[in-house]
């Protein structure tokens, strides 16, 4: 049997279709769907204090994606859950990555006619690269390169355009991406935020992916003292703005240094505010006790 290698940063327990097993046991995925073809969904959770953060959100938008791809997920939101929890105390962490990948599993004789009857379902968890939330990004400013559409809204494992852009802006720590119409999406790993006096104004498409931290953000604005503006933003727009920041699953609210090469704008004491703010209320999400 040919067996899949992975990285030293995946913790030795794994997963697989809500079977706990070593990480040496998985064969590789010569024939899967999400090996082949990048047809496939995964979701990147952060686990704090062995808690997965905003776990019931993420399951949420996992099943969403698997009803427009087509994947069954024939398992209950309690199954998964207790398979996480499982594998927490298996690998004896607190702090990790926590990843979900859903694949339609092994391709038939002809894919382009296949009913998945046995998807493949994994959850792994990874050593926490320990982020510095102090940390301040530098980011890029310039038309997306790769012309984004619906189906990327949804979290893929066709991840290349995002690679792409990102090592496009090699010399920044991400980019921020508008379309031709001077739209601004989001950037290669992020929801934008700005903020203007008491209102957050929140880029909106039907091709951005919509985060769950942005939408937790736009959920509790009201608690964080912010109104909140959902709308299409344009480029020539980002002058008036008082600050910026990126929010994304893994880091929570993300400040920024600076944006582009002339413009001052950047992360402040709002921003700075609603970061601390929301990492405590991810401190009390707790699905375990």
């Amino acid at each position: 049997m040919s067996t899949l290698v992975l990285v030293d940063s995946v913790y030795n327990f794994i997963s697989e279709n809500l079977n706990i097993k070593e990480k040496q046991a998985i064969e590789f995925p010569f024939m899967d769907y999400g090996f082949l073809y990048g047809y496939g969904l995964f979701e990147t959770i952060r686990v704090e204090e062995g808690n997965p953060i905003l776990i019931q959100e993420h399951i949420n938008r996992l099943r969403s994606g698997a009803i427009i791809l087509d994947i069954p997920l024939d398992v209950s939101d309690e199954a998964i859950i207790n398979s996480i929890k499982e594998l927490i105390i298996k690998n004896d962490v607190k702090d990790c990555i926590l990843n979900l990948y859903l694949t339609p599993g092994n391709r038939s004789e002809d894919p382009t006619k296949s009913i998945v009857t046995r998807p493949f379902f994994l959850i792994v968890l990874r050593k926490w690269p320990g982020y510095d939330p102090e940390q301040r990004l530098r980011l890029d400013l310039r038309q997306q390169s790769f012309q984004k559409i619906p189906l990327d809204q949804f979290k893929s494992l066709s991840w290349m355009k995002n690679m792409l852009e990102n090592r496009l802006s090699n010399d920044f720590d991400d980019v921020v991406l508008y379309d031709e119409n001077q739209a601004l999406l989001e950037t290669s790993r992020s929801n934008i935020f700005f903020i203007k006096d008491n209102i957050l104004i929140v880029p909106e498409s039907n091709v951005i992916l919509k985060g769950v931290v942005r939408n937790f953000v736009i959920k509790h604005a009201k608690e964080l003292g912010y109104l909140c503006d959902i709308r299409e933003v344009l480029v020539t727009e980002m002058s008036e703005f008082d600050e910026i920041f990126l929010t994304n699953s893994l880091r929570g609210v993300i400040l920024v240094e600076s944006c582009g090469f002339e413009l001052t704008l950047r992360s402040q004491e709002k921003s700075k505010y609603i970061q601390e703010n929301v990492l405590e209320m991810f401190k009390k999400d707790k699905i375990f006790v």
